[in-house]
């Protein structure tokens, strides 16, 4: 019985139906249905993977991965708070935790609703990748500073907290992989203890002010950047520009639609991409 889950996945077809009718295998196939969840806040399927949850210890303690979407503006019903946050408190063993709060208001402020409470208040002691909206970086980033490897911080908004979000100093031993919006970054770098930090993801349009932070970062640390992930630009100086700056870097990754890609790959050729040392890599799509 001790088999892998990919080699289980090719032996059995329905994992649903083999918990239900097989008790011999209930173990296995729950263990492996509750491995990895998506969730639509205020969904009735979410309601009863909650319940499942607050109701089966082997179920919670399944959960490594865990996508929590919350696309709607109406505020939910007292009793499914208070359902996600019993379920939540049971996830003892998750790894990876992505909040998406997609709902943007239109009179240009954005601040943690009720209903983004329910996921503020717990420390899941093996956390390693977080993805979440900046404006709940701070609460969820200082209880898991020291088991991150991987923060991602999205910017649904820009908002006055972005940039006040690290004045208080982290500590991330082990974070090697950062995802972040420019104006947090210079913040982020002089205020945060980065040893094992290697891989920096910028989506927006990257500027000589950030190239010049990153450069000071590195170069303070005594490390070497190895992983560099940015945005598309029609620009291709930003090449130029992270060749004058980053002359060591390891791997350069640009974000780009196949017709994008091809236009500036044959631009490339005219700029300095070719003195960095490093692999460059165009993702398309």
């Amino acid at each position: 019985m001790d088999l892998s889950f990919e080699l289980w996945e090719d032996i059995v077809p329905d994992w649903v139906e083999i918990a239900r009718v097989f008790s011999a295998f209930r173990e296995i196939a729950t263990r492996r249905l509750y491995e990895a969840l998506v969730l639509y806040c205020g969904e009735r399927n979410t309601i009863r993977c909650l319940r499942t949850l607050c109701s089966n210890a082997l179920a919670a303690q399944s959960v490594k991965t865990l996508y929590l979407w919350d696309h709607s503006d109406a505020p939910y019903l007292k009793a499914f708070s208070s359902l996600a946050i019993r379920a939540l408190s049971a996830l003892r063993n998750l790894q990876s935790l992505r909040y998406r709060y997609s709902y943007s208001p239109t009179d240009g402020t954005l601040k943690p609703s009720e209903k983004a409470q329910m996921i503020l208040n717990y420390t899941f002691p093996r956390l390693e990748p977080l993805s979440i909206p900046n404006f709940l970086g701070s609460a969820l980033l200082k209880r898991h500073q020291k088991t991150l490897r991987k923060v991602v911080l999205l910017s649904e908004i820009l908002i006055d907290l972005d940039v006040q979000m690290f004045d208080q100093g982290f500590n991330f031993p082990v974070l090697e992989e950062i995802n972040l919006s420019n104006n947090i970054l210079p913040s982020f770098l002089s205020k945060s203890h980065l040893p094992s930090l290697r891989s920096i993801c910028l989506p927006d349009k990257i500027s000589a002010d950030d190239l010049e932070h990153i450069k000071s970062f590195f170069s303070r640390s005594g490390s070497q950047m190895a992983e560099f992930k940015l945005g598309f630009s029609q620009d291709t100086r930003v090449i130029d520009m992270i060749a004058d700056n980053l002359p060591h870097l390891g791997s350069l990754e640009i974000y780009c639609s196949y017709s994008q890609g091809l236009d500036f790959v044959l631009e490339v050729d005219h700029s300095k991409a070719w003195q960095i040392g490093a692999t460059a890599e165009f993702q398309m799509g």
